[in-house]
């Protein structure tokens, strides 16, 4: 892991992301229930989803809870996917938040996908379709960018100084196959795996290849946790570990150099 530190995890405050911009760059893991969605604010307090799991309510109430009353709007909107557990919370988004400007996949999904397009067309929302190597710039120098992109969905990464993270968003086995030599991968500050951490998603390799300081897992919420996959709670037991399910929200905060992490829920 690159940064030079990584703070104690601790409680996380409801409302930490809804004031004025602090400088820092924050990658909120939502924890939707089902699926995945991320809230990006830049440091010059930019807003950002990717993705919005599958429940509408369930997404809108995160959402409420960090973003301020009086900013009720979203900069960016990116479909990173078109399964219904990444997109079905998007649906009627645009009726409790303006969303300035969206990035899409190319792709005919239907269902939900198909919906939430529409919703982006009923409220004039400018639509992008991004391509690999399509760059978001986030302020200070901060920046999202495609790496790979599949029919299903993407790596992206987010990058500000030595702070890494990449995002795999619904990606298929395909895409992280051809992402194996991919030297922007290597060891990277933290990763939100595809599929919950699937082993047919995550070969062992690609898990080696990212050397994530940090795992990251949105996986649905039960009256169990479930178990981690043996690729991950094996030859990775010694990283640091954090899952929607049973540690709720998940905040990493960094300034460029370090990285703070705070979370919903403490388990001992």
């Amino acid at each position: 892991m690159s940064l030079t530190a990584l703070a104690v995890i601790c409680g996380l405050t409801w409302h930490k992301l809804a004031h004025q911009p602090d400088g820092d760059l924050h990658i909120t893991i939502l924890d939707v229930g089902e699926g995945d969605a991320v809230l990006l604010r830049s440091p010059n307090g930019g807003s950002v989803l990717i993705n919005g799991g599958s429940s509408p309510i369930r997404l809108t109430d995160l959402l409420n809870r960090y973003t301020s009353i009086f900013e009720r709007e979203l900069d960016w909107l990116i479909i990173g996917g078109t399964a219904y557990d990444q997109v079905g919370g998007l649906t009627r988004l645009s009726d409790h938040f303006v969303i300035r400007h969206s990035l899409i996949p190319r792709s005919s999904g239907k269902g939900s996908f198909q919906r939430v397009l529409e919703d982006l067309d009923e409220s004039s929302t400018p639509k992008t379709i991004y391509e690999p190597g399509h760059r978001l710039a986030l302020g200070d120098g901060a920046f999202l960018e495609f790496l790979s992109v599949s029919d299903s969905g993407a790596l992206i990464m987010v990058q500000w100084d030595s702070a890494r993270f990449l995002l795999a968003p619904g990606a298929d086995p395909d895409l992280i196959h051809d992402s194996l030599d991919d030297p922007r991968l290597r060891s990277v500050s933290a990763v939100l795996l595809p599929a919950g951490g699937y082993a047919a998603v995550n070969p062992n390799e690609w898990l080696t290849h990212l050397n994530p300081g940090v795992i990251l897992l949105s996986l649905r919420t039960g009256e169990m946790p479930a178990e981690l996959p043996k690729n991950i709670s094996g030859p990775l037991l010694n990283r640091s570990i954090l899952r929607t399910d049973i540690n709720g929200t998940i905040d990493l905060t960094t300034d460029g150099s370090k990285l703070w992490i705070e979370v919903e829920r403490v388990v001992d």
